[in-house]
């Protein structure tokens, strides 16, 4: 297998060594420690050359007498990789210390999925056994111990990843993942949109008697709450969203009040009406992103909504009704305006507030009605959270 020099130039560049006695940090003779500054000796070669041997790290460290012979390893058993990679590195006891030190070798398998796989030889006989460790550095992972014997002892020494990179700061990421999306608008793409909506809202329904025109008959209510989690399927092009959804709905009543208005007098009844408390929803929005600074946008929107309420029961058990008697007719417009923040270049979360006027016909609960004289209105403000789901790739795989 022949050595990919790639890698090689990756491993120079980013292998670190930490000894736990000496406290100091060393990325390839870089020694940095506020008492002293010491370089452990590292060097990269090709297990698979036959003139592998630690003449490459005598060569350039002199001074420390390293052994230049040939290296004879017993490999670990990998048959399925896909090359191999040899670290050699010169280790001493101890910071400061008259034992001489001894040279390690540590196998790199890359398998066939590009990853790398690090084989320490901890008892330093340049034989790999099964009771050695093996592992592959997780994306996330900075570092890992590794003991490895020295002059007759164990010593804790600290392996770096040579992939790894910082995590960015959280409004880096937002920053970045923002400009991702900005990126892609000119490109129509799709997106799965989840949400969840609390309503605060007062409703009236009223009408005329047919039998006595002068008296008024005014149900209302109070919503203190309601629950509406609802899914959409978001298609966008530059800054505008075109969205179809659906969803349902529990809200919850109180301060049921009858009035009835009979020549100037009320007669007040509590505990009166029965409102819809269920209903299924669907929807139609439009939106229109504007960006707001480098990490948000500010969206204002429109929906309209056709819903069937889940009620199949009296209005009010002391007015006559005809049978099979219904909510019907019922819809719904929204106006309000959300807050985006792309957190992901696949994922935008928001939170939202909206306007709402809903109107159901439930003139068929009452069978003494004055034709056209049916009112009803439910207003009030809708607060939501919800999160968007590209089903694009990430920024750097979008098809141009």
């Amino acid at each position: 297998m022949r050595l990919r020099r790639g890698l090689t130039t990756l491993i120079i560049a980013n292998f670190g060594i930490l000894s736990s006695y000496g406290q100091y940090f060393t990325r390839l003779g870089i020694g940095l420690d506020t008492r002293t500054n010491v370089s452990i000796p590292v060097a990269v070669a090709d297990p698979n050359d036959p003139q592998f041997s630690g003449e490459l790290l005598a060569a350039k460290y002199p001074g420390l007498n390293i052994p230049p012979g040939k290296i004879d390893l017993v490999y670990p058993v990998i048959p399925d990789a896909a090359d191999t990679v040899a670290i050699l590195w010169y280790l001493m006891p101890e910071e400061i210390s008259a034992v001489p030190g001894e040279m390690n070798v540590i196998i790199v398998e890359i398998t066939p999925g590009n990853e790398k796989r690090f084989w320490i030889d901890n008892n330093n006989d340049r034989v790999f056994s099964s009771s050695e460790r093996s592992f592959i550095f997780r994306n996330t992972e900075e570092s890992r111990p590794v003991n490895i014997m020295v002059a007759g002892s164990y010593y804790s020494y600290t392996l770096f990843n040579p992939d790894y990179s910082p995590p960015s700061a959280p409004s880096e990421t937002i920053r970045q993942s923002k400009s991702s999306w900005s990126d892609r608008k000119g490109k129509p793409s799709f997106a799965i949109d989840l949400s969840a909506s609390f309503l605060r809202a007062d409703a009236s329904l009223s009408y005329i008697k047919q039998s006595r025109p002068s008296n008024t008959i005014t149900y209302s209510a109070r919503i203190p709450g309601s629950f509406r989690p609802a899914i959409g399927f978001d298609f966008s092009w530059y800054d505008f969203h075109l969205l179809l959804g659906g969803g349902f709905e529990k809200a919850k009543y109180t301060e049921n009040i009858l009035v009835s208005t009979n020549d100037g007098s009320q007669t007040t009844s509590y505990n009166s009406g029965t409102w819809p408390t269920s209903r299924f929803i669907l929807s139609i929005a439009l939106e229109y992103d504007i960006s707001a600074g480098r990490y948000l946008y500010l969206t204002p929107f429109a929906v309209w909504s056709n819903f069937k309420n889940d009620s199949r029961f009296n209005f009010d058990r002391y007015q006559g009704s005809s049978a099979g008697a219904e909510y019907t007719d019922s819809k719904s417009y929204e106006a309000g305006l959300k807050l985006k923040m792309p957190v992901d270049r696949q994922v935008i979360i928001h939170l939202s507030l909206a306007y709402s006027s809903v109107y159901f016909n439930a003139e068929k609960h009452f069978t003494d009605v004055l034709p056209g004289s049916y009112r009803m209105s439910m207003e009030g403000f809708y607060y939501g959270v919800g999160v968007n789901f590209s089903l694009r790739g990430s920024a750097g795989q979008d098809a141009e």
